[in-house]
């Protein structure tokens, strides 16, 4: 499938320039490292990366270029300007408090091999038991559905 051919050109162009400049080895610290929040540029820098290899991925999860040509027209309609109603609204600030909350552990925990090997520690035995109790809850409540390995499209 050509989508993976696409896929693999946008990453080898994402490399391009800081190839071509000899700085990609530069970037390989923690972001804020020692720091509770990211300066301007920084984040700047892990928008624009997130931005680029989402939409990357819509070639790679594509059944054909045409179908990721559509999804990204889709996105770029200027429904992009007009505020969602979600069907469930309680279902979508949910989604968004879960969603904010567990963001919020990743950057904690940017400094260790894993987010939640620090959360908690500090508290007392009961709640950081709650804690973990929750956590399994919402994997169990939140689980989707099995889905095919993916390259297995290979």
């Amino acid at each position: 499938n050509w989508t993976f051919v696409v896929w693999g050109a946008l990453n080898a162009l994402y490399f391009l320039p800081i190839m071509l400049r000899h700085r990609n080895r530069v970037n390989l610290g923690t972001v804020a490292a020692g720091r509770t929040w990211p300066t301007l540029r920084e984040l700047t820098s892990m928008l624009l990366t997130f931005t680029l290899v989402t939409l990357a991925w819509v070639f790679f999860r594509a059944e054909s270029i045409g179908h990721a040509v559509d999804y990204l027209a889709g996105i770029a309609s200027p429904s992009l300007f007009t505020p969602p109603v979600p069907p469930r609204p309680y279902h979508a600030a949910r989604t968004l408090a879960i969603l904010f909350i567990f963001v919020l552990m990743e950057w904690r925990g940017r400094e260790s091999a894993y987010a939640i090997q620090c959360t908690g520690l500090t508290w007392r035995r009961g709640w950081r038991h709650l804690f973990y109790y929750v956590l399994i809850l919402l994997l169990l409540v939140f689980r989707g559905q099995g889905q095919q390995f993916i390259y297995f499209q290979f």
